[in-house]
Protein backbone atom coordinates (compact mmCIF):
# COMPACT_ATOMS: atom_id res chain seq x y z
CA UNK A 1 0.00 0.00 0.00
CA UNK A 2 2.65 2.64 1.03
CA UNK A 3 4.55 1.98 -2.11
CA UNK A 4 1.14 2.75 -4.31
CA UNK A 5 0.89 5.95 -2.47
CA UNK A 6 4.23 6.66 -2.62
CA UNK A 7 3.57 6.62 -6.54
CA UNK A 8 0.19 8.23 -6.05
CA UNK A 9 0.86 11.47 -4.07
CA UNK A 10 4.70 11.14 -4.17
CA UNK A 11 7.53 10.58 -1.54
CA UNK A 12 6.72 11.97 1.67
CA UNK A 13 4.92 11.62 5.17
CA UNK A 14 1.30 11.84 3.74
CA UNK A 15 1.41 8.72 1.60
CA UNK A 16 2.71 6.54 4.71
CA UNK A 17 -0.22 7.99 6.82
CA UNK A 18 -2.32 7.44 4.08
CA UNK A 19 -0.72 3.35 3.61
CA UNK A 20 -1.16 3.02 7.98
CA UNK A 21 -5.13 4.64 7.34
CA UNK A 22 -6.15 2.39 4.70
CA UNK A 23 -4.86 -0.73 6.61
CA UNK A 24 -6.23 0.34 10.16
CA UNK A 25 -9.47 1.38 9.04
CA UNK A 26 -10.27 -1.50 7.04
CA UNK A 27 -9.07 -3.73 9.37
CA UNK A 28 -10.92 -2.43 11.98
CA UNK A 29 -13.91 -1.89 10.56
CA UNK A 30 -14.02 -5.76 9.97
CA UNK A 31 -13.07 -6.12 13.67
CA UNK A 32 -16.27 -3.67 15.20
CA UNK A 33 -18.64 -5.30 13.12
CA UNK A 34 -17.79 -9.12 13.86
CA UNK A 35 -17.69 -7.66 17.54
CA UNK A 36 -21.24 -6.02 16.84
CA UNK A 37 -22.50 -8.92 15.73
CA UNK A 38 -21.34 -11.45 18.58
CA UNK A 39 -23.18 -9.27 21.20
CA UNK A 40 -25.76 -11.12 23.60
CA UNK A 41 -28.98 -10.38 21.96
CA UNK A 42 -30.67 -11.66 25.43
CA UNK A 43 -29.24 -8.33 27.10
CA UNK A 44 -31.38 -6.68 24.65
CA UNK A 45 -34.42 -8.46 24.44
CA UNK A 46 -34.82 -8.08 28.13
CA UNK A 47 -34.61 -4.34 28.07
CA UNK A 48 -37.18 -4.59 25.29
CA UNK A 49 -39.29 -6.93 27.33
CA UNK A 50 -39.41 -4.18 30.19
CA UNK A 51 -39.93 -1.72 28.05
CA UNK A 52 -37.05 0.25 27.22
CA UNK A 53 -36.63 2.26 24.24
CA UNK A 54 -34.00 2.76 21.48
CA UNK A 55 -31.45 4.86 23.11
CA UNK A 56 -31.66 3.15 26.84
CA UNK A 57 -31.04 -0.35 24.93
CA UNK A 58 -28.24 1.40 23.12
CA UNK A 59 -26.87 2.90 26.14
CA UNK A 60 -27.37 -0.18 28.74
CA UNK A 61 -27.42 -3.23 26.88
CA UNK A 62 -25.46 -2.87 23.42
CA UNK A 63 -22.83 -0.28 24.42
CA UNK A 64 -21.36 -1.75 27.45
CA UNK A 65 -21.01 -4.81 25.49
CA UNK A 66 -18.78 -3.40 22.72
CA UNK A 67 -16.72 -0.52 24.39
CA UNK A 68 -14.49 -2.84 26.06
CA UNK A 69 -13.69 -4.86 22.70
CA UNK A 70 -13.71 -1.58 20.58
CA UNK A 71 -11.01 0.10 22.71
CA UNK A 72 -8.75 -3.09 22.98
CA UNK A 73 -8.58 -3.48 19.06
CA UNK A 74 -8.16 0.45 18.96
CA UNK A 75 -5.63 0.50 21.21
CA UNK A 76 -3.93 -2.31 19.71
CA UNK A 77 -4.10 -1.48 16.04
CA UNK A 78 -2.54 2.00 17.30
CA UNK A 79 0.54 -0.27 18.89
CA UNK A 80 1.08 -2.08 15.52
CA UNK A 81 0.91 1.21 13.76
CA UNK A 82 3.41 3.06 15.51
CA UNK A 83 5.80 -0.08 14.74
CA UNK A 84 5.15 0.22 11.27
CA UNK A 85 5.27 4.34 10.65
CA UNK A 86 9.20 3.43 11.47
CA UNK A 87 9.12 0.59 8.63
CA UNK A 88 7.52 3.14 5.84
CA UNK A 89 10.48 5.33 5.61
CA UNK A 90 12.59 2.32 3.80
CA UNK A 91 9.93 2.67 0.97
CA UNK A 92 9.85 6.35 0.32
CA UNK A 93 6.44 6.83 2.55
CA UNK A 94 8.20 9.39 5.13
CA UNK A 95 8.57 9.15 8.93
CA UNK A 96 10.91 8.08 11.10
CA UNK A 97 12.46 5.32 8.45
CA UNK A 98 13.80 7.71 6.20
CA UNK A 99 15.73 9.03 8.86
CA UNK A 100 17.16 5.65 9.81
CA UNK A 101 18.03 5.51 5.82
CA UNK A 102 19.64 9.06 5.89
CA UNK A 103 21.77 7.61 8.54
CA UNK A 104 22.55 4.62 7.16
CA UNK A 105 23.44 5.94 3.88
CA UNK A 106 25.23 8.60 5.21
CA UNK A 107 27.43 5.67 7.73
CA UNK A 108 26.80 7.85 10.64
CA UNK A 109 26.13 4.78 12.91
CA UNK A 110 25.82 6.51 16.22
CA UNK A 111 22.67 8.72 14.90
CA UNK A 112 21.14 5.61 13.74
CA UNK A 113 21.88 3.75 17.04
CA UNK A 114 20.16 6.68 18.72
CA UNK A 115 17.07 6.80 16.70
CA UNK A 116 16.68 2.68 16.84
CA UNK A 117 16.67 3.39 20.75
CA UNK A 118 14.34 5.81 20.63
CA UNK A 119 11.76 3.73 18.18
CA UNK A 120 12.23 0.47 21.02
CA UNK A 121 11.77 3.08 23.90
CA UNK A 122 8.68 4.84 22.54
CA UNK A 123 7.27 1.04 21.25
CA UNK A 124 8.15 -0.26 24.64
CA UNK A 125 6.22 2.31 26.55
CA UNK A 126 3.55 2.16 24.60
CA UNK A 127 3.43 -1.22 25.03
CA UNK A 128 3.20 -1.05 28.90
CA UNK A 129 0.46 1.68 28.16
CA UNK A 130 -1.83 -0.07 26.57
CA UNK A 131 -1.62 -3.48 28.08
CA UNK A 132 -2.30 -0.96 31.34
CA UNK A 133 -5.41 0.31 29.54
CA UNK A 134 -6.48 -3.34 28.34
CA UNK A 135 -6.13 -4.74 31.97
CA UNK A 136 -8.93 -1.62 33.13
CA UNK A 137 -11.24 -1.82 30.79
CA UNK A 138 -11.76 -5.26 30.07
Amino acid sequence: MAILFVVAVGPNAFAGVLAIAIGSTGMLGKMFSEIIESIDMQVVEAMQANGANRIQILFYAVMPQIIPEFLSYAIYRFEVDIRASSILGIVGAGGIGTIIIFASNNRNWNEMGTILLAIIIVVTIIDFASARIRRKIV
